[in-house]
């Protein structure tokens, strides 16, 4: 079940809800996966369009509703993935110039944000929906699968929509067809996919200083000359690129086949440090989002630390990006924010200290951590920076409660940080070809 304690509070508060129909929502709610605002308009404690309303007020944003998902943009949904659109939650629905605008259930998480205008070289406008609505567009648009329980939802949800359409409407032919969920959108013209100039072709492809922030919302479009990479990553310019094939139809947007992602040997077979590393090294290799780099780092760490979370450093803060293990609340470690300009265990890392291994100092900005932990503060733990060119773009974290951190291949990990942060710069140099 997701966490829906600040919605449900908004809406006693409001008086939108009465306190025995917030009781009915939150029992039909107990044990499943979905959403506060599925059950309200499942039980009809409240119409599709005043809880649409509702959630745009409780995170004071833009609203679109099933009707606008439904008949997104074909240019739009080309812009992203079938594979990133489910494992990011949003769903592209208007293309307007350089302004991508998403359909989300989260549209205050400015790391997706940040990671959607880093794969689609726009700026991202982010809007509510109603998580029914989401579940069917990305059915509709990306075929992802949907349950039987979302799907008679959906049913009934048109049906009542049939039913108040006005007695004699003026409908086309096309629109008089029914339309069943799985169904793709009709052809339509496709938008134009504005992109900036592509740069001389004597000039090499770097990364800016804005570039290098890992989650920067609003980028810049002529950044400044910076001196080449440096180190084991390369992008030669020397021949011309081939021409790209042609896109596809606008009523089935592009499927780019996954990266491979990060399998830790069976639990029956043996396993090695170097050989986690090996495959680690394996699945940042080729990255299509910036998860699956927190993927491969999460995965190798799994055999040998209980707790592990990943932070990003980004707008003048240390931000929670991903949290696994015992205990650890995914939900507590996204809220984690800690100033960079105040004492923390971070302190040092960003100065340049390589690594931090032993117990938590006793600073009020570390009880963050040991709060989306989950438990009492560890014995000891490790922090290990990741850096592109001299820049702190994130920190690992591993701890193993009250048992220590006493004899963990240091050797292999700070290899695994080194080859994290040359994935780093492989993703951005992408990102700037493609935007190129």
């Amino acid at each position: 079940m997701s966490d829906d304690t600040g919605f449900a509070t908004w809406l006693l508060e409001q008086r939108l809800l009465s306190k025995d129909d917030l009781r009915r929502a939150r029992d039909a709610q107990r044990g499943r996966l979905g959403r506060l605002d599925t059950e309200i308009v499942d039980l009809k404690l409240m119409t599709e369009s005043a809880v649409l309303e509702a959630l745009g007020k409780y995170h004071r944003t833009r609203t679109v509703t099933g009707a606008g998902l439904e008949y997104a943009s074909p240019a739009a949904l080309r812009m992203v993935t079938p594979r990133i659109a489910s494992r990011l939650g949003v769903v592209p629905f208007k293309l307007e110039g350089k302004t991508l605008s998403v359909a989300t259930l989260d549209p205050g998480d400015l790391l997706v944000v940040d990671e959607i205008a880093q794969l689609t070289g726009c700026m991202v406008a982010s809007f509510v929906t109603l998580e029914i609505r989401f579940v069917e567009a990305l059915h509709r648009h990306y075929q992802a699968p949907i349950t039987a329980r979302y799907a008679g939802l959906i049913r009934r949800l048109s049906g009542l929509r049939e039913r108040s359409a006005p007695a004699t409407p003026v409908r086309t032919a096309e629109e008089d067809a029914p339309v069943e969920i799985s169904q793709v959108l009709p052809e339509a013209p496709a938008e134009p996919i504005r992109r900036a100039p592509a740069p001389p072709a004597d000039r090499a492809l770097e990364l800016s200083a804005d570039e290098l922030d890992l989650f920067p919302s609003l980028r810049e479009e002529a950044a400044a000359a910076e001196p080449s990479l440096a180190g084991e990553v390369t992008l030669a310019r020397e021949a011309p690129a081939p021409s790209p094939p042609p896109p596809p139809s606008p009523a089935a947007p592009r499927v780019e086949p996954p990266p491979e992602p990060f399998l830790p040997p069976p639990e029956t077979a043996e396993l090695t440090i170097e050989g986690l590393l090996q495959a680690a090294a394996h699945a940042m290799q080729n990255v299509e989002m910036r998860d699956d780099i927190a993927d491969a780092m999460l995965g190798f760490c799994a055999p040998l630390l209980r707790r592990r979370m990943m932070l990003v450093q980004s707008r003048g803060a240390i931000v929670g990006w991903r949290g696994e293990g015992a205990g650890v609340d995914p939900a507590a470690v996204r809220a984690i924010s800690i100033p960079a300009d105040e004492p923390s265990v971070f302190s040092g890392l960003l100065r340049g200290v390589e690594f931090w291994l032993g117990p938590l100092p006793a600073m009020p900005h570390n009880a963050d951590l040991t709060m989306a932990l989950g438990g009492p503060a560890p014995r000891d733990c490790l922090i290990l920076p990741v850096r592109v060119k001299d820049k702190t773009v994130c920190f690992l974290y591993g701890d193993n409660q009250d048992a220590g951190v006493a004899g963990l291949p240091l050797g292999e990990l700070r290899r695994l940080a080194a080859k994290a942060g040359i994935a780093f710069q492989v993703y951005l140099l992408k990102g700037k070809l493609r935007r190129a």
